[in-house]
């Protein structure tokens, strides 16, 4: 039986849908306070994620963030964030969405609304530059953007001088302003529960201990960040950067950014201590090393092949290049970074000096001795001989071997079982690689060879069937979209 409706009814009804469309990327937030207004406007990073702030206490994502692509060291720590960023789901038009906006106790920011929420980390307030107005969320760098027929605040030069809110409030900064008890100052820009007073109180400390200590300790960031890009002095630079922060790696980024003092740095790119995170100081620190012996060091005797790698990144002397290729550690990638950067004479140096002949052979290659063809028909009579042409393949960027060879002379390598060239025979099914190769990893029974023969696997769209158990029929990588 059908319902007959009436024109009110169904008007009304309309009204409703409507209204409920209308409202669904629609938000209420509350007007900006005061000392928040300077948040007003468009800002975006490098990497085009932008945030469009209204002083109704509403925000347009103009761009939805991607995690993989900022640019530069702070990458690492991005990751770290996951807790406090809540990353929509993909495929949606956030720029069609209007959000609300929330300050919490001056350190975070609260985008919410009805598709997910973010918590930005506030690290520095808006501050103006000569041209150019910029602000600190979560490590990242935010400028703002010119925006036609809008007019937007202008934040103080000095990212601590914020407004503030009340007379008894202006009557205790004045006379912060009078103190010179450095405990006390100290003191009050750490752990103040009010956040003017404590960047009231850092406004009036330059002692550098002291300020490292701020650094180290204050309840607030953009007071920790402003209080370390006012220390000068190496050692103060380098307590702060080995801090355990809880993660709060930006702060220790910043202490090895201002680091300028090469044996500061290595011994810094050098430092055995152990918590999460301090690789990524010593990376830090041994990229801006300048200083050729102490990467050579770095190179050699580092256990860390990323800060091997960076090391090795910042050589240009040759002699010690070739002590990097010749006496270096384990890490066939540091290795190969260093022969590929020799000029012709320390080519010729390494046929002589070198002990392994993978290395000798590479360099014959380099130097237009050898070819490829040659090496694998002298090379290929015995496990060592095998191990020589793949080693020196491995070693050599150009010219390249033909494909074909490099994956046969693989095959042949595996199925001796000697366990010689692992990290070499990794680099070549990367770089040559197919799935039959990538099989013969899989069930070669080395530990190394069968891990990285599934992650290729995995990469090129391929899962592994039969072999679930041992001595059971060999594992075959089959094509994702064939099933079993």
């Amino acid at each position: 039986m059908k319902t007959k409706i009436d024109g009110q009814t169904l008007m009304f009804r309309i009204g409703l849908v409507c209204l409920l469309a209308l409202t669904a990327n629609c938000s209420w937030g509350k007007p900006l306070p005061p000392d928040k207004l300077a948040f007003v406007g468009l800002w975006k990073t490098v990497t085009g994620y932008g945030l469009d702030f209204n002083t109704n206490g509403t925000v347009k994502i103009t761009e939805d963030y991607n995690w993989q692509e900022i640019p530069g060291w702070f990458t690492v720590f991005q990751r770290d964030w996951n807790e406090d960023n809540v990353p929509v789901a993909g495929g949606t038009n956030y720029s069609a969405i209007v959000w609300d906006v929330e300050f919490q106790n001056d350190d975070f920011l609260l985008i919410y609304g009805a598709h997910a929420n973010r918590r930005h980390k506030i690290n520095i307030y808006p501050w103006t530059e000569p041209n150019q107005t910029k602000m600190v969320l979560n490590g990242m760098e935010f400028i703002r953007m010119p925006r036609e027929g809008f007019s937007t605040p202008v934040p103080p030069s000095d990212p601590l001088d914020l407004p503030i809110a009340s007379k008894a409030l202006a009557a205790r900064i004045a006379d912060i302003n009078q103190m010179t008890d450095l405990n006390a100052l100290t003191k009050l820009a750490c752990t103040d529960k009010d956040s003017a007073v404590r960047k009231a109180a850092l406004r009036r400390i330059s002692d550098p201990i002291a300020l490292g200590k701020v650094a180290c300790d204050a309840r607030e960031s953009d007071v920790r960040w402003t209080a370390i890009n006012r220390v000068t002095d190496s050692d103060v630079l380098m307590k702060v950067a080995r801090q355990n922060n809880g993660w709060d790696g930006y702060l220790n980024a910043a202490a090895v950014e201002r680091l300028n003092d090469q044996a500061a740095l290595f011994q810094l790119a050098c430092d055995a201590t152990n918590w999460p995170g301090l690789w990524t100081v010593r990376n830090h620190a041994t990229s801006k090393l300048t200083n050729q012996e102490a990467l050579a060091t770095v190179a050699c005797e580092e256990h860390e092949p990323q800060i091997c790698r960076t090391a090795v990144r910042g050589l240009t002397n040759q002699d010690l290049l070739a002590r990097v290729l010749l006496h270096g550690g384990d890490f066939s990638a540091v290795r190969k970074h260093a022969f590929n950067k020799l000029d012709s004479v320390h080519l010729t140096s390494v046929i002589t000096q070198a002990k392994d002949p993978a290395q000798v052979m590479a360099a014959k290659i380099k130097l237009g001795e050898l070819n490829w063809d040659q090496a694998f028909i002298l090379e290929s009579l015995n496990t060592n001989g095998l191990g020589n042409v793949v080693g020196a393949a491995a070693l050599v960027n150009r010219p390249q071997p033909e494909t074909n060879a490099v994956v046969s002379v693989c095959h042949r390598l595996v199925a001796q079982g000697s366990g010689m060239r692992i990290s070499e025979l990794i680099d070549l099914l990367n770089r040559f690689g197919d799935r039959a190769l990538a099989e013969d990893y899989v069930n070669s029974g080395e530990h190394e060879l069968v891990f990285f023969g599934a992650k290729w696997a995995d990469n090129h769209g391929y899962h592994q069937a039969g072999g679930l158990y041992p001595n059971s029929a060999r594992v075959r990588l089959v094509a994702n979209d064939k099933g079993h």
